[in-house]
């Protein structure tokens, strides 16, 4: 048997060809992969889950891990406290695939069901003991055969690939095989059985970080011990705090990062990037050669993720009047979310790849193309780092301001792709402005909750048709004209209740309560007391407009003229 506890991460073939006995002892619950996932949201089973998480390794030859299995290792068997529905799954699973060395498992929750895996594993046709009994009297024998049925409808019937997937299993999935003795078993399956999450390949690298700085010598002092013990102790708390941190809901819509990623993702990318640009992933073994080499080597890995992480922290927190590095840099990944490119930035801003914070974010903010597309990542690095003018920066200067002139930033069409995109960010930029100047955090949650709000309504703007009737340019409906309807013609060249002139940024659940309103009927929603949940009101330079005591044609084209004054001279355009 091994020492009282020790941890060591294996492959699934290193754990089935220990040559024991595997048991599954009465306390614990019988097998249940299978039953639909009602709390995760998607509705799929765990057998389910993991066939596809299994296949999808499997087509990018990549490494999978697993949640850990918690075992005592005796002279010739392996009880298993915690991971039997794992252990019990990919049992069924190297049965299917007929694999040869498979060891015996001793299913002692229940007697029937111990049976049946006895059988099949005599059986070389193990789907023809699956077929499903409408009145099956035990539980986890509905899901043995259920579990083997999935295995023959998602998994390919061909020979040879077979074959291949049935040493992908063996040598690519991985997990953290921790043994401890018998005498604890019962007290750690209850401290454990409430644990369900799938480990991520961050949590594989946690334990093996761990595992290296607290690693005991033969020659090692009590004193020496005792301090291993306290570093490895002090890292998992601060450990946890990175994830506590990452886990905030206001950290993880900052930073835009993907439900689907672990916590640490992106500072795990970071440093594992820090002398490759191009890496674009990162997995197991390549980052513990790198940075988990030896003991000295992880405690370095963990100093700069230290540092990293505090790098992090310190943006997200800095709302100074004069750096304001919160609202920059959460206007840019607001910017580069749409075209895919926040992992880029964060990549490279973190390893100080973007030394000209201020001009990358004026270049994001304005990168409209020629022809109204957005410049790439890579043509706005290009443009920063050049010396002078490139043809690409002056397209976006040019589209740009062919953009804010328009009379019509809202209505899309075939020649104005883009311009309501850059009608939210000028928006957002000139709300931003008035934080900044103030020292206050910028709420980003408007992102994905944003609306652009005509301050005059469309349907107050009326034109005449060839007979001199009066309608609303908005439904063409017929209407009388008052002294609350504008006619169009009245507005200049390059102006209408279209352009930047007349909108203003809102949350979406305030673009409603605002509907067709007058601006008068806006203007007491916006500064009443007396209507909750107008989140707008944080919206400084929204509020700005609404200030003004009535809005008609000279307010829009001043207001219009104004925007454009103030972002010539923000982008420096002559």
């Amino acid at each position: 048997m091994m020492n009282e506890e020790s941890k060591i991460l294996i492959s699934l073939q290193d754990y089935i060809n220990k040559g024991k006995t595997f048991v599954v002892p009465d306390y614990q619950r019988g097998y249940v992969w299978g039953k639909s996932r009602i709390d995760k949201g998607d509705g799929k089973d765990s057998a389910t889950y993991m066939i596809e998480s299994l296949l999808s390794g499997f087509a990018a030859d990549a490494q999978v891990f697993v949640q850990g299995v918690t075992v005592s290792e005796q002279h010739d068997e392996i009880v298993v406290i915690d991971g039997q529905q794992r252990t019990t799954f990919f049992y069924l699973l190297l049965k299917f695939l007929n694999y040869s060395n498979l060891p015996k498992l001793d299913y002692q929750v229940r007697k029937e069901s111990g049976d049946f895996l006895k059988n099949i594993a005599q059986q070389a046709d193990v789907v023809a003991l699956s077929a499903e009994v409408s009145n099956e009297c035990y539980q986890d024998v509905f899901f043995f055969k259920k579990t083997l049925r999935l295995f023959e409808s998602m998994l390919e019937s061909d020979h040879d690939w077979r074959k291949r997937f049935l040493n992908y299993v063996l040598t690519k999935v991985f997990f953290l095989y921790i043994d401890i003795t018998l005498d604890k078993a019962q007290k750690v399956f209850k401290m454990m059985n409430g644990n369900r999450a799938d480990m991520w390949c961050e949590d594989v690298l946690k334990a093996e970080l761990l595992r290296l700085v607290s690693q005991d010598d033969d020659d090692d002092t009590d004193a020496l011990k005792y301090e291993k013990d306290m570093l490895r102790s002090r890292y998992a708390r601060e450990w946890d705090r990175w994830v506590y941190w990452w886990n905030r809901p206001e950290v993880k819509r900052f930073f835009k990062v993907d439900s689907q990623w672990h916590p640490l993702y992106p500072l795990f990318y970071v440093l594992y990037n820090r002398d490759d640009r191009c890496a674009q992933s990162f997995n197991f073994d390549s980052f513990k050669l790198k940075h988990l080499s030896d003991a000295r080597n992880a405690k370095k890995t963990f100093y700069a993720l230290r540092q990293t992480q505090k790098t992090f922290e310190d943006v997200f927190n800095d709302v100074d009047s004069k750096t304001h590095r919160h609202n920059t840099i959460g206007a840019i990944i607001c910017a580069l979310h749409k075209t895919g490119n926040v992992l880029d930035f964060v990549n490279d801003y973190f390893n100080e790849r973007i030394t000209k914070l201020d001009r990358f974010y004026r270049l994001t903010m304005m990168a409209l193309g020629k022809g109204g597309g957005w410049l790439s990542y890579a043509q706005i690095l290009n443009i920063m780092y050049s010396d002078g003018n490139l043809p690409n920066e002056q397209d976006a200067i040019a589209t740009f301001m062919q953009a804010i002139n328009s009379s019509d930033m809202y209505q899309s069409s075939v020649d104005q792709i883009g311009y309501k995109e850059c009608a939210f960010r000028q928006l957002m930029l000139l709300n931003i402005e008035e934080d900044n100047r103030l020292g206050r955090a910028f709420n980003f949650d408007i992102d994905s909750s944003r609306s652009i709000e005509h301050i005059l309504p469309q349907s107050k703007v009326y034109y005449r048709d060839a007979s001199g009737v009066a309608r609303r340019r908005s439904d063409d409906s017929e209407v009388i004209p008052d002294t609350s309807y504008i006619d169009e013609a009245t507005f200049a060249q390059n102006c209408s209740q279209h352009c930047i002139g007349n909108l203003a940024l809102l949350y979406c659940d305030n673009n409603s309560k605002f509907g067709n309103k007058s601006f008068d009927e806006k203007k007491d929603i916006l500064f009443g007391l007396d209507v909750e949940g107008i989140h707008s009101r944080e919206l400084l330079h929204t509020l700005s407009l609404f200030a003004h005591k009535t809005w008609g044609v000279n307010e829009i084209q001043n207001n219009k003229n104004d925007i454009i004054n103030r972002l010539k001279d923000y982008y420096g355009i002559r």
